[in-house]
C-alpha cells in the first residue's frame, strides 16, 4: 500500500477506530491524529493518543512497513510517538533504543478501502493531491 494512501487514511480515520491495539498489545486511543507536515521528520505533528493508561503528545510515523522506517529513521524520530504501518515486518525503536509503539492498520481497514487503494482513480486522486503538497 503507498505511503501517500496510508498517510490519507491516517488523516481522515478511514478505518475502525474503535478498539485499536498497538502490536505490543496496549489499547490505542486516537484524541487528534495530529497535523501533516510534509517537510518534517515525521508525518503528522502534535498528534494526541492514549496508549495503555498514558496520553502521549507528539509525532507520528506513517510507513507501508515498519521495516521501511527503520531504513529511513532520521535523527528527530525519537519524537515520534507511534509508528502507523501498513505491514509490521520489523522491531522498531527510537535512537535510544526504547522500543516504538507501533499501529498495524491492515486488521483494521475495511476491503473495499483496500480496494480503492489498488484501484487507479485513487492513485490518479493521491498523486493530485502529493502534488499539490508539494
Amino acid at each position: 500500500m503507498q505511503q501517500d494512501f496510508l498517510r490519507h487514511i491516517w488523516q481522515s480515520q478511514q478505518f475502525d477506530c474503535s478498539e485499536l491495539k498497538t502490536v505490543q498489545g496496549e489499547p490505542l486511543q486516537i484524541l487528534h491524529p495530529g497535523l501533516y507536515l510534509q517537510m518534517t521528520d515525521s508525518d503528522f505533528f502534535n498528534a494526541q493518543l492514549l496508549i495503555g493508561t498514558l496520553r502521549w503528545v507528539g509525532s507520528v510515523a506513517v510507513y507501508p512497513k515498519s521495516s521501511d522506517w527503520n531504513a529511513e529513521r532520521m535523527p528527530a524520530s525519537d519524537n515520534v510517538i507511534l509508528l502507523v504501518v501498513h505491514e509490521h515486518d520489523a522491531k522498531v525503536s527510537r535512537n535510544d533504543q526504547a522500543e516504538l509503539p507501533v499501529l498495524e492498520l491492515q486488521a483494521y481497514l475495511t476491503p473495499e478501502i483496500v480496494q480503492h487503494s489498488k484501484s487507479t482513480r485513487v492513485k490518479k486522486i493521491i498523486k493530485f493531491v502529493t502534488d499539490l503538497w508539494d
